[in-house]
C-alpha cells in the first residue's frame, strides 16, 4: 500500500482510494488517526486479496447465463453489432454441443476396451 492510497478529507478522516485487481476501491476509514488509517486499509486490502478473483467465485455460472448477459448489454446500449453477436454466440453454443457429445461418446468407448 502506497502513501497515494490514503488521503484525509475534510479534517475529519481518512480514506482509501486504490484499486485491487482492477477494480477502484474507495472507503472511509472512519478514524482521522493516521496510524489507524493505515491499520484498517491492511485489513481491508487483505480480505479483498483473500477472497481472490470474482471469475473464481462464480459457480454454477452457465455459457447461456453468460450470453444472456451480453446480449442483454448489447439490447440496452442499443448496440449495432447484435446481430453479429447472436450469430457467434450461436456458433458458440453448437461448438460445445459437438466437443460434449464427443467426449461423452469418447469416455463411453474408452470404458469399453
Amino acid at each position: 500500500m502506497g502513501n497515494d492510497d490514503l488521503w484525509f478529507r475534510d479534517g475529519e478522516c481518512w480514506y482509501l482510494d486504490t484499486s485491487v485487481r482492477g477494480r477502484r476501491i474507495r472507503r472511509s476509514l472512519k478514524t482521522a488517526n493516521r496510524q489507524q488509517a493505515v491499520s484498517r486499509a491492511r485489513l481491508i486490502l487483505a480480505e479483498l486479496e483473500r477472497q481472490g478473483p470474482r471469475a473464481l467465485r462464480t459457480q454454477g455460472t452457465t455459457f447461456n447465463d453468460l450470453a444472456d448477459l451480453i446480449r442483454q448489454d448489447y439490447e440496452r446500449n442499443q448496440r449495432r453489432s447484435i446481430g453479429k453477436l447472436l450469430t457467434v454466440l450461436a456458433r458458440l453454443r453448437d461448438t460445445a454441443i459437438v466437443e460434449r457429445g464427443n467426449a461423452a461418446a469418447h469416455s463411453r468407448s474408452h470404458w469399453r476396451s
